[in-house]
């Protein structure tokens, strides 16, 4: 009998065409445990579809959905709305939201909202998380984080889908902001809380960034890099992806000090 695995999937942003092939390669059994890392949506060609069909995998296997930066707007956006705010108007980026929305169905937006921002995977010692792991965050007796359960928390757990760069004291630094003093955190990160695989930030290669004690699973795909999936069974870890059929987005964030 095939061992169950941990699939864990990087940042997909749209890319629909890509994320089929890799879950061709990948063929999901009903026992595997899918975690997608977050930004499912925005700057590729099929956000909506994407969502849809993570959505459908969500009915016939394990898995669970990261908090990602451009869910976590998507969500403040359509609460604005709802809520009658105009808020969404001060909002950046979100150009593509009005027309996502008009696509997709409440189950599916119930299924973005039902992201958490971390998920610790006891079984293989690993946490997920889509940013990082600020250096003063304490996870004691969480095993994961609902989307709306950090307004409870301090404002630390909020950045976790944010996260690049921190002052050597540990204090968040904002993309741009950072200077040659500044540490990626999964630099100085130990490893407390299990080996951390993460999004957010596109490593522009085949393969993901090996840190010490982190994983940098987003190969910048809707940059025409590659869409990559880390797969663990029997304490064995492989790495699958596939090449970007094309470029959507010439946006890519590095900060200044590009690459840690």
């Amino acid at each position: 009998m095939k061992a169950a695995r941990t699939i864990i999937i990087g940042d997909v942003h749209g890319c629909l065409r890509e994320l089929d092939e890799l879950l061709l390669q990948l063929k999901p059994a009903a026992d595997d445990h899918l975690v997608f890392i977050g930004d499912l949506i925005d700057r590729g060609p099929d956000s909506a579809r994407v969502v849809q069909r993570v959505q459908g995998l969500s009915t016939h296997c394990r898995l669970d959905l990261v908090l990602g930066n451009h869910e976590e707007k998507l969500l403040r956006y359509l609460s604005h709305k709802r809520m009658g705010s105009d808020e969404w108007r001060n909002m950046r980026g979100v150009d593509e939201f009005d027309g996502l929305l008009l696509q997709l169905s409440d189950t599916h937006l119930q299924f973005i909202a039902n992201a958490h921002w971390f998920i610790k995977l006891p079984e293989i010692n690993h946490i997920a998380v889509h940013g990082g792991l600020p250096a003063h965050l304490d996870l004691s007796g969480m095993e994961r984080l609902p989307w709306g359960m950090e307004k409870n928390l301090t404002k630390t757990f909020r950045l976790m889908n944010k996260l690049r760069f921190e002052s050597p004291q540990g204090h968040f630094e904002a993309l741009g902001t950072e200077s040659s003093q500044s540490v990626y955190w999964a630099n100085r990160y130990n490893g407390h809380w299990g080996a951390a695989v993460f999004g957010h930030h596109p490593f522009m290669q085949p393969q993901p960034y090996i840190f010490p004690n982190a994983i940098g699973l987003d190969t910048g795909c809707v940059y025409g890099g590659w869409l990559s999936a880390m797969v663990i069974s029997n304490e064995k870890t492989e790495f699958v992806g596939v090449k970007a059929f094309d470029t959507y987005s010439k946006k890519t964030e590095y900060g200044k000090q590009g690459n840690p």
